[in-house]
């Protein structure tokens, strides 16, 4: 099924937009719905419609250039848009004191905690991952310099931290979530540790934790 998309304080609809690093196109055909309620009838397409993109900001593009912490930034996909608030690169006194039954980082190892405020502009939830209004943000992956390979917070994870947004919940469309993300991560990536989307074949966003 066609993925169908709300753009935020517009009644129309678009599906089959491609992103990509340079530019961003429209799929042939490009289809439009207009949206009453939770009905959806299909129309001829208005003008052509941008979403944010790297395209159109070379912010956040390249891990060079990141987008800054706290900036909210619309994915190029339309469905999600996403702001990291605060970075705890050294986490693990809150997670302990948060629940005695986590356990301390291995030696050379830090927990890093994120916070998160997520909004999914999806019409259709479900789950089946990050895409498609299921938050468990698995493509919420995070990188450093030191040995310039992704981490998932998963694996290996923090243990019980507060406010988990990892638990994973469909959200229907317009449905803002907050809460904590948690990266386990060697300590000398720490300090150039950035977030990145990993959703598409394309890399990106890239968000600065500094």
């Amino acid at each position: 099924m066609r993925r169908v998309t709300t753009l935020p304080a517009l009644s129309i609809v678009a599906c089959a937009l491609v992103a990509t690093a340079g530019n961003v196109k429209a799929a042939t055909p490009t289809t439009c719905y207009a949206k009453t309620g939770t009905t959806l009838t299909r129309i001829v397409c208005p003008a052509t419609i941008k979403l944010a993109s790297l395209a159109s900001n070379t912010v956040g593009a390249t891990r060079a250039k990141p987008y800054p912490l706290g900036q909210t930034v619309l994915l190029s996909t339309g469905t999600w848009k996403l702001q990291f608030q605060t970075a705890n690169l050294n986490a693990w006194p809150a997670i302990s004191a948060f629940s005695a039954k986590n356990t301390a980082p291995p030696a050379g190892m830090v927990d890093v905690l994120v916070s998160l405020t997520a909004t999914y502009f999806g019409y259709e939830g479900g789950a089946g991952g990050f895409d498609r209004g299921f938050t468990d943000f698995t493509n919420i992956k995070a990188v450093g310099n030191a040995h310039n390979v992704s981490y998932v917070w998963a694996k290996p994870g923090c243990g019980l931290i507060p406010n988990d947004l990892g638990s994973g919940s469909t959200l229907a469309g317009d449905t803002t979530v907050t809460g904590n993300l948690c990266f386990q991560v060697p300590a000398d990536d720490a300090a150039t540790l950035q977030l990145f989307w990993d959703g598409s074949a394309i890399k990106g966003p890239f968000f600065a934790l500094h």
